[in-house]
């Protein structure tokens, strides 16, 4: 057989390969993080394995080769998935591990044991039953992503495993309009075996970079991963914070600030003479909320109080006069904090009898010490 330049590379990537497998290996026991990746990296190393067998040694050998080149897409909607979510994808998902199988089984043994397949009076080489499949496979891999992606709440992701999601959905699409060139005639096969271990070498390239900080985040802290530890604060930023607290406190129990519904944190901070963002680390750090949160939970319970010692009062009214801008917003919140709607408040409360009296006070929540 003789060497060339995609042999080069196909032992390149073998070789990259392997040394992500053993780094990925040796914490696969504690680190569910990695299972994804190990058998993503083991079937591209299988592929590149059998690259090297004679494409015209039909039989078990090209049946490993294609096997192997066919669980990628699926491998590949996996490891997508792990990058869009940081976690493994749950087992629902792994259903489509059967695609091979269940799409695949018989154009891969037409490829693999068979130089043509004839229909009729005409005949075309068999690897191009692989090469359907392939559009296929790849096809249904890129929709449902797609539809997932469409459907899953957008978070931020740290950047090695946003530009590798990217890099690994770019090379699924580049692979999928390749071999779509090989059936229309536009690229002949060795050109498309070409871009495909390029881009696979690309891939691994990019992975082994950041091998580490991506795939073991179950064994290392994520803000020792992808943020450097915060300085301790000083005594006097801590004297100062809390001094903070206590006048914003101070503005809630004594001014009632909370009941003008367009009171915003940027007009607090600017009540209290501070820097927005100054404001907001104040109250996360000494009262243990936030800002928006501490603001309803004063209203509320003052419209907890207000429910029951003025029955006639309408609960409208009510609302508004605590400070909330609409009636949707007071029913959301009053139930996020007490479980039920204002009327099912008041109407148990009354029902039993017990008046305000039996109802918890206002009690905001004191500052950290």
């Amino acid at each position: 057989m003789t060497f060339t330049a995609i042999h080069l590379l196909h032992a390149a990537l073998i070789g990259a390969n392997l040394l992500i497998l053993a780094e990925l290996g040796s914490s696969a026991h504690r680190n569910r993080l990695a299972w994804v990746p190990i058998l993503y990296f083991a079937a591209l190393s299988l592929a590149s394995v059998a690259a090297f067998f004679d494409p015209g040694q039909y039989g078990p050998r090209m049946l490993m080769r294609y096997t192997a080149e066919a669980i990628l897409p699926a491998l590949s909607f996996l490891l997508m998935l792990q990058f869009l979510w940081q976690r493994v994808p749950p087992w629902p998902y792994w259903l489509i591990l059967a695609l091979p199988l269940v799409g695949g089984g018989g154009t891969l043994y037409l490829a693999a044991f068979y130089e043509d397949v004839c229909f009729e009076d005409t005949c075309w080489p068999s690897r191009y039953a692989f090469y359907f499949y392939h559009i296929f496979s790849g096809s249904l891999v890129l929709l449902l992503f797609v539809a997932i992606l469409g459907q899953k709440r957008r978070e931020a992701k740290p950047a090695e495993q946003y530009w590798l999601l990217i890099a690994l959905v770019m090379t699924h699409v580049i692979q999928l309009i390749a071999r779509l060139a090989v059936v229309d005639g536009i690229l002949v096969p060795e050109k498309e075996a070409f871009i495909r271990v390029m881009l696979r070498v690309t891939f691994v390239y990019l992975v082994a970079t950041s091998v580490f900080r991506v795939f073991h985040k179950d064994t290392l802290p994520l803000h020792l991963l992808y943020h450097p530890a915060p300085p301790k604060p000083s005594p006097e930023v801590l004297e100062a914070e809390a001094a903070l607290a206590a006048r914003f406190t101070a503005l809630m129990e004594q001014e009632k600030k909370y009941r003008t519904h367009s009171f915003s944190r940027a007009a607090c901070a600017g009540v209290l003479g501070v820097k927005e963002y100054v404001l907001s680390r104040a109250i996360n750090a000494r009262l243990g909320t936030g800002f928006h949160e501490h603001l309803n939970r004063y209203r509320v319970e003052e419209a907890k109080q207000r429910l029951l010692a003025e029955p006639e009062t309408p609960i409208t009214v009510i609302a508004f006069e605590v400070g909330f801008a609409s009636i949707p917003s007071f029913n959301r919140v009053f139930r996020e904090f007490c479980g039920c709607s204002p009327t099912q408040y008041r109407s148990n409360a009354l029902a039993q009898g017990s008046g305000g009296s039996a109802l918890p006070s206002h009690t905001p929540p004191q500052p950290a010490k």
